[in-house]
């Protein structure tokens, strides 16, 4: 192949073997990209959806007020077996 001489000798094999892949491919439909595109055409392959970041903050600061009212309660239930427990001993 003359064109095979325009290409720096370095990158000449890469180069050769990409056109003997374009001019003979192979027969076997077996590459990775020809079977993602099969089992994404029979519904197999899920994309996950984009998380919208004003959402994702809306749910964390949700579970953040969840978290700080659980430990609320946690502190206000002390307090008071501490002031029962005062109280009793006086």
């Amino acid at each position: 192949m003359i064109g095979a001489t325009c290409v720096p000798r370095r990158r000449r094999r890469k180069w050769l073997a990409r056109m003997a892949r374009k001019l003979d491919p192979p027969q076997v439909a077996n590459l990775r990209q020809q079977r993602y595109y099969n089992r994404r055409r029979n519904g197999m392959v899920c994309i996950r959806p984009q998380l919208d970041p004003t959402v994702a903050a809306e749910c964390c600061a949700r579970r953040d007020a969840q978290k700080l009212a659980q430990a609320k309660r946690a502190v206000e239930d002390m307090l008071e077996r501490v002031r029962r427990a005062q109280s009793n001993s006086a």
